[in-house]
């Protein structure tokens, strides 16, 4: 499995190199980049949960199900405390805002489905789904409060995740799966067809914002690199931790882990964004966690086996 997981993270590297060339050589352009987020985001990524919840209940432990949206919840929370303690002096906004949400929210859609998927298959990207599905919980109350200016846009916001294509097909995908309903094979194999170009896309889409960065030392705070710690290194080894003592075990603990180990989400620029902030923070704190994910992302592993041995 460590071979594995080296194979895929070398695989990863590859494919956002590709995307990194293909702008420096300008077939990739930024509007090209945002159409195809879009098509990534609200296509493509849909159809990849929704056909991997098309699966025999049978095969999963509902228990264990509720264990890990439990240490989820328990995680979210440790990250939460974590970050308003270790960043709330800092002085602008906008680096409060990176430090924290960097710190709580990992990529675990545009990172973690292809890893999961890759490596787990269909059992990866349903834990995909369930990790998801808490993430949106927290990132549209606790995220929100961070930048809610108290006009209101906040209930909007909300609203606007209910109606996000990924909230209907964790929903849709529940449904199904708890009802053992199936659907047609042509429409699953067109799933499946659109799923297949999950993982290619996102690395590229990575690749394309990583060539955009300045990456400079002088432009590298102190507190960036705590971030990146937090998030790739200190809270993966908590969680590590925490879905072991919940009894959490085999491909389920994995997967989870591996999942709850990846860098910091690009949700925390575009909501930089759309507040009027300055992004640059946030755009280079995500660089330097998704660079430095090769090292981190293994070594979580290690870690996680290592603790699989002593406790059971």
């Amino acid at each position: 499995m460590f071979t594995n997981i080296l194979n895929q993270v070398f695989l990863m590297f590859v494919l956002v190199g590709i995307g990194f060339i293909l702008n420096k050589i300008q077939f990739l352009h930024k509007e090209t980049g945002s159409d195809l987020t879009n098509i990534l985001l609200y296509v493509i990524s849909p159809a990849l949960i929704l056909k991997s919840m098309q699966q025999d209940r049978s095969s999963y432990s509902l228990k264990i199900i509720a264990l890990v949206v439990i240490a989820l919840v328990i995680l979210y929370f440790i990250a939460i405390l974590l970050s308003n303690a270790s960043f709330s002096h800092l002085h602008s906004l906008d680096m409060k805002r990176s430090a924290i949400m960097g710190t709580v929210y990992s990529n675990i859609g545009f990172v973690g489905i292809p890893i999961a998927s890759a490596l787990f298959g269909d059992r990866g990207v349903f834990y995909s789904a369930i990790g998801i599905m808490v993430y949106n919980t927290f990132v549209w109350t606790h995220g929100m409060t961070l930048f809610d200016n108290g006009d209101g846009s906040s209930k909007e916001k909300l609203l606007k995740m209910f109606k996000n294509p990924n909230t209907i097909a964790i929903g849709v995908g529940l449904v199904l799966f708890f009802s053992g309903v199936r659907l047609p094979t042509p429409l699953n194999q067109g799933l499946g067809y659109l799923a297949g170009a999950n993982t290619p896309l996102s690395m590229f889409l990575i690749g394309n914002s990583l060539a955009n960065i300045a990456m400079d030392r002088k432009v590298v705070k102190p507190w960036m690199i705590v971030t990146v710690f937090y998030r790739n290194l200190l809270m993966p080894v908590i969680g590590v931790l925490i879905f072991a003592l919940l009894g959490i075990k085999g491909i389920d603990y994995f997967a989870n882990v591996i999942l709850f180990a990846c860098p910091i989400g690009s949700l925390v620029t575009l909501f930089i964004i759309q507040a009027k902030g300055n992004p640059e923070f946030s755009i280079i704190e995500i660089g330097l966690s998704i660079v430095t994910c090769i090292i981190s992302i293994p070594v979580i592993y290690l870690i996680a086996q290592l603790v699989m041995q002593q406790l059971f």
